[in-house]
């Protein structure tokens, strides 16, 4: 996927990253026709999931984002009204300092807020006395979630979403996942084999006969 120096310009940040998942994708996919399910089928392709980089909850999905150390002093913030704002929640939790940003996801078919915001404190200190303070707090009616925005330290560039429950994925996924797709060719492919099998059983009996 080439793009001209000029055209990298005019790209926004989140867009950039986009082309560069996708290349590195298309280099090992060149490289190794048997990826991993978390390569092939179960990146995240959402600009907002991929520029955002922490780990967070949402409808019992996790979504599973790389995040920098420097970070530490971000608190995550769930079950949030669909129709809050970024100046409601700086209002709110001011209170436990200085808010140095507020990251808002929002869902571009609804235009509303995806249920989670991410609040990046100035200092660590105040991160903690929000989660401490409101976690399992009331906020506008619904109780919401408050905590850390916790870092891990992936094995490679490539990241994928972690599922709550297996027997979630399962239910949703199975039928669409890399890795079922290949273990149903397999299962095709001895069941091909089994069947020749028994019709060369069958043409040796018949010869006997």
């Amino acid at each position: 996927m080439m793009i001209t120096q000029q055209h990298q310009k005019n790209i926004s940040i989140q867009q950039q990253l986009q082309i560069n998942l996708i290349t590195q994708m298309m280099k090992i996919s060149s490289q190794n026709q048997q990826l991993e399910q978390e390569v092939v089928y179960d990146v995240c392709y959402n600009t907002q999931c991929i520029c955002l980089f922490f780990e967070c909850v949402l409808n019992n999905i996790y979504y599973q984002y790389q995040m920098s150390e420097e970070l530490a002093n971000t608190v995550y913030l769930g079950g949030i009204p669909e129709d809050i704002t970024v100046e409601q929640i700086k209002h709110l939790f001011i209170t436990f300092g200085e808010i140095k940003s507020v990251d808002l996801p929002i869902d571009s078919e609804t235009q509303k807020n995806r249920g989670f915001a991410f609040i990046e404190y100035e200092d660590i200190e105040d991160a903690e006395a929000a989660i401490d303070n409101y976690d399992e707090g009331e906020l506008f009616g619904k109780i919401v979630k408050v905590k850390p925005a916790k870092p891990y330290k992936p094995k490679s560039f490539y990241t994928k979403p972690v599922w709550h429950s297996e027997d979630w994925q399962r239910k949703n996924n199975e039928e669409y996942t890399y890795k079922e797709r290949v273990r149903r060719e397999k299962q095709k492919k001895r069941d091909e084999e089994e069947r020749k099998k028994e019709e060369e059983k069958a043409k040796k009996y018949q010869k006997k006969q």
